[in-house]
Parts: C-alpha cells; structure tokens; sequence
C-alpha cells in the first residue's frame, strides 16, 4: 500500500501540477520505485472516491448554513457525452454568501 506522502505526490501531480500518471511512475521509476500508471491510477480513483466525497459533503453541508448562498452557472465544452454533440453542458459553482466570514467555504 502506498504512503500518505506519495499519495499526495499523485494527487499533487496529476491534479495541480497536470503532469500524467504515466509520466509521474517514469519519474518515480528514475528514483529507483517501480510503480505502474494503473495502479497510481488505481489509488487516485480510490482517493477520489473513499477519501474526498467526505469532505465534499461536509463542505456541502457548511455552504447551506447560512441564510443565502451565491452560485454561478457556467457552459463549458465536454469531450465525451452521451448527449448530443450540440448540447451544453453546465457546472454549477456554489459558495457561501458575502458576509458570513465564521467559516469560509
């Protein structure tokens, strides 16, 4: 099983940093660790899913605490969809309300 430390080197890499999985196990693979992409992918998905819905919903929940919330809908293009190649897709960003400064989300 891998560390907290590499984890977070994933994570970081992939998700802040933009580099592949592939290319981050050739950088690992320099360093003397035999890790493959698929199972660094394996423990992303799995961070993904175990670890962070959590905090998602604990943040979710913080952002319905005060009495109004701010949320902007913008489209943006998606690459792969089961709907029509002429359809918009939207992404909903929520955070709280101006003001309510006791716990940011």
């Amino acid at each position: 099983m891998a560390s907290p430390s590499l984890l977070a080197h994933l994570v970081t890499a992939k998700f802040d940093d933009g580099i592949p999985l592939y290319r981050v196990s050739r950088q690992l693979e320099r360093s003397g660790m035999d890790l493959s992409p698929g199972t660094a992918g394996t423990w992303v998905n799995r961070i993904g899913g175990d670890k962070v819905l959590p905090l998602i919903e604990l943040l979710r929940e913080g952002i319905f605490v005060p009495p109004y919330m701010h949320m902007d809908e913008s489209y943006l293009q998606v690459l792969k969809s089961d709907k029509a190649p002429t359809s918009r897709h939207y992404m909903v960003v929520r955070g709280r309300a101006a003001g309510t400064t006791d716990h940011p989300v």
